[in-house]
């Protein structure tokens, strides 16, 4: 099992990163498979719920600043022809509440992988271990800032490392501080010489930023964690407002037309002509706005026929042939718009393939509804 003790500094740079749900998912599950456990001394926990209101505050207020401050060159200094560019911008600025909530969720999820870790409490040995590298001013006491609690946090993990069998349960410490954990002057993934003793094991390592856990986990697992972060992360974009309003705008045309059909199924229905005339007149131009619509969507996904027996007269009204196959006096010569509107509204339906005598595939579709007559069967092509 890996044993990962993951610095503070690091949980709060993986839950600022828009991509931090690749590594939290993978990390739960780990944990709850038992094959990841994770080390958290009280510490960090600590730090991190006092750090978080501030980072999840400065990461909205940043992006919007950054807008804010492009904005203001374009006016400046963009000269003519800026127009599009500054709608540009103004989209984007109405998305960064939905990209700030996004991922500020990262936070309540660490919190609680931490809280359901295994805890670390520092003992006498640890305390004096910090007074004694402090004395002897030795990393990460070798500042002139106060790292006492950086100093617990690499007593508590070698404890950790010298109580277990590295063979079996290899150990990983984690932080995004360099500054005080790494080599100075030289390389950053390197650990201070001052403790350099504690990763001399085989067993032990030292890793630096997200970027180093990500490199911990595929050291230890390989193409296992690989496919783990296939199977749990996706990317969400999230929803512009442009695109928000367009759908607004094209389910209100749907439902419109939709409803356009059933008022003048009705009116056919009660035989009132001077009416539907009427309504036909007023709602042609916005029906025919609207199918246009629908149907270039349906153009775009839909299959291509397998069978070249399809009745070439479907397009509007169906052939007398399939009238003919039904078998029945009831069935109904209708526009694809009616069958539409007759479909939408139906309560039962009842679908048959038949092959007609000169080979013409068929369904034959009984849509039985409120409001229209019980024995209404439309036949249409087979696809």
């Amino acid at each position: 099992m890996l044993h990962l003790l993951v610095d503070t500094s690091t949980w709060l740079d993986l839950c600022k990163r828009r991509d931090g749900q690749r590594w939290i998912v993978a990390l739960r599950l780990l944990v709850q498979q038992q094959d990841v456990k994770l080390l958290v001394p009280e510490l960090v926990i600590e730090e991190f719920e006092r750090n978080r209101e501030r980072v999840e505050s400065s990461m909205t207020a940043t992006i919007a600043q950054r807008f804010k401050l492009i904005k203001q060159d374009l006016n400046d200094y963009g000269g003519s022809g800026i127009e599009h560019a500054g709608e540009v911008i103004a989209d984007l600025a109405r998305d960064v509440p939905l990209i700030g909530a996004m991922t500020t969720r990262n936070f309540g999820e660490v919190l609680e992988l931490l809280q359901a870790g295994h805890q670390l409490a520092p003992t006498d040995d640890e305390y004096r271990a910090v007074v004694e590298r402090g004395l002897r001013k030795r990393a990460p006491l070798h500042r002139s800032r106060n790292s006492v609690a950086d100093a617990l946090l690499i007593e508590l993990y070698a404890t950790a490392v010298r109580n277990s069998d590295l063979t079996r349960n290899p150990h990983a410490f984690i932080t995004s501080n360099s500054d005080d954990f790494s080599t100075i002057g030289g390389d950053k993934r390197q650990p201070h010489p001052d403790f350099a003793d504690t990763f001399a094991s085989e067993g032990s390592s030292y890793a630096l930023d997200v970027d180093g856990l990500n490199s911990t986990l595929l050291a230890h697992f390989g193409e296992e964690i690989e496919e783990l972060f296939a199977e749990t992360y996706f990317e969400e974009e999230p929803r512009r407002l442009g695109e928000i309003t367009d759908a607004e705008k094209a389910l209100f045309d749907r439902i419109w037309h939709h409803r356009t059909l059933q008022h003048e199924y009705r009116l056919r229905a009660a035989g009132d002509e001077v009416e539907l005339e009427r309504l036909r007149a007023v709602a042609r131009p916005a029906r025919e706005r609207v199918e246009s619509t629908l149907h270039t969507a349906r153009r775009s996904s839909a299959p291509t026929p397998t069978s070249n027996s399809a009745c070439s007269t479907a397009s509007s009204r169906h052939c007398a042939g399939c009238s003919a196959a039904n078998g029945t006096s009831s069935t109904h010569d209708v526009t694809l718009s009616e069958f539409r509107m007759i479909f939408v509204a139906a309560v039962s339906i009842s679908v048959k393939r038949f092959t007609l005598p000169d080979g013409c595939d068929r369904m034959r579709v009984e849509l039985r509804s409120a409001g229209t007559p019980e024995d209404t069967v439309v036949a249409v092509p087979a696809r």
